[in-house]
């Protein structure tokens, strides 16, 4: 056809099998592209956040990355795109590890972007925290889901992308989050409204059914401020940063970098760490919302990020501050691995008392940056390397990293911990004994 153009998908293997040897990665991917057909859809999804690449541009088939579109062709595939940075193409033919598709129709005209609502961050733009890819996949569906037109023709493709958006609607209170969840639902009602008329049979009219109520749950959730649904995501999403080491670990080597002379939080000077944590302090404080200018208080914090309407860029730049906040005070204020040890073995005379109390040095080995969030088994073989006696099970002292205790020690509450009582007051005066100069 005229009105056609072709582009090639690459970079299939290493994203369907990542990590894998070569001749497996061969395997899954000639697996993958024989069950493809000619005319087959493929949307190509605008990655503004890729680490590699800001103009980067994947590609999904089934909901699901399968690869990116060639380098060479990004700046043409995004003049097809939508408001949502998206566009939609179709199979044309595959051999050992390429797929080349076509788009058709007209290139469009560049969307302008909603204006930034947060101030600039106080590091360069390279130091930022990518989008991890459940949330990526969620941008893809959501929008997809909200501007695609209902017709008894695409019914079935509309059931798929409402299936496959509720267990993920849940994720953010961002601004196109809220928007996209506005749209769906109201789409979703008039779906309910005329299931016959769209030729939907009975059990499949059930089932949209069910998924619509699904949706206008939450849209009240997110609505109804007063019953902390809004705090919970909030929370809940910080806490999958914190453990995600992908994304946050990308920030962290590029504020490294950038900020401390390309050392380690470990090996940076301690002045540098003070300063460093009160410029960032400072940059949060001067912000014109007093909501946002704690960062310990996360629940004043979502309230007013959910009023004022955040992109999901700009919230993970909030994020981003929030985190490296944490890094710096855990660094600054923890001291030497030396003088930890030194603690440790005196803690272990009047502080621990049972085995899972040893959460605690692991704690601080992560706070420190000696280990990764949540790898309690490189800490659990630090720990038996300087105390060779020790009997420790990383699976069980995981176990408790989680509520408060998956936090920094400075927002550890009573309230908000896996453990009370007596048993919290341990946990806590150790992690404070050990924070000490």
């Amino acid at each position: 056809m005229d009105n056609e153009r072709e582009f090639t998908v690459t970079a299939i293997r290493h994203t369907l099998a990542p990590g894998k040897p070569k001749e497996e990665q061969n395997r899954v991917c000639e697996a993958f592209l024989s069950t493809l057909s000619e005319g087959e859809t493929v949307f190509f999804v605008a990655e503004t956040d890729n680490i590699y690449d800001a103009e980067a541009i994947a590609a999904y088939f089934n909901y699901r990355k399968i690869g990116y579109c060639n380098k060479e062709n990004t700046a043409a595939v995004a003049a097809y795109f939508d408001e949502n940075q998206q566009c939609k193409a179709t199979v044309k033919r595959t051999d050992h590890v390429t797929l080349w598709v076509v788009i058709q129709g007209e290139p469009k005209r560049p969307v302008k972007p909603r204006p930034r609502t947060l101030p600039a961050l106080p590091f360069e733009e390279q130091v930022r925290m990518p989008f991890n890819e459940e949330e990526r996949r969620l941008c893809f569906i959501a929008s997809r889901l909200a501007s695609i037109e209902v017709s008894k023709d695409n019914i079935k493709e509309i059931a798929d992308l409402a299936a496959n958006y509720v267990p993920l609607m849940k994720m953010s209170i961002c601004y196109e989050e809220n928007v996209w969840m506005d749209e769906i639902d109201k789409k979703l009602h008039g779906i309910c409204s005329r299931p016959e008329e769209l030729g939907l049979k009975e059990k499949e009219a059930e089932a949209m059914r069910c998924i619509y109520n699904n949706v206008h749950e939450a849209v009240g959730d997110v609505h109804c401020t007063s019953e902390g649904h809004i705090e919970c995501i909030f929370d809940k999403h910080l806490n999958r940063l914190r453990r995600d080491t992908a994304s946050n670990g990308f920030l962290f080597q590029q504020y490294c970098k950038s900020c401390l002379g390309g050392k380690t939080f470990c090996e940076a000077d301690k002045e540098l760490i003070i300063s460093e944590h009160d410029r960032l302090l400072g940059w949060l404080k001067a912000l014109k919302w007093p909501e946002l200018r704690d960062p310990t208080d996360t629940k004043a914090m979502a309230k007013k990020v959910n009023y004022l309407r955040l992109s999901r860029r700009e919230l993970y730049d909030l994020y981003s501050v929030l985190l490296l906040l944490e890094k710096l005070e855990a660094t600054g204020h923890a001291g030497s691995l030396a003088a930890f040890w030194n603690r440790l073995t005196e803690a272990r005379k009047t502080h621990i008392t049972s085995k899972r109390l040893w959460f605690v040095p692991c704690k601080w080995l992560m706070w420190k940056g000696y280990v990764e969030e949540g790898d309690f088994r490189t800490a659990v073989s630090m720990l038996q390397e300087h105390f060779p006696d020790l009997e420790l099970d990383s699976k069980d002292l995981s176990k408790l990293n989680v509520d408060c205790f998956h936090k920094p020690f400075s927002q550890w509450r009573e309230e908000d911990a896996p453990v009370n009582g007596k048993t919290y007051k341990k946990y806590y005066d150790l992690a404070d004994f050990l924070m000490q100069e």
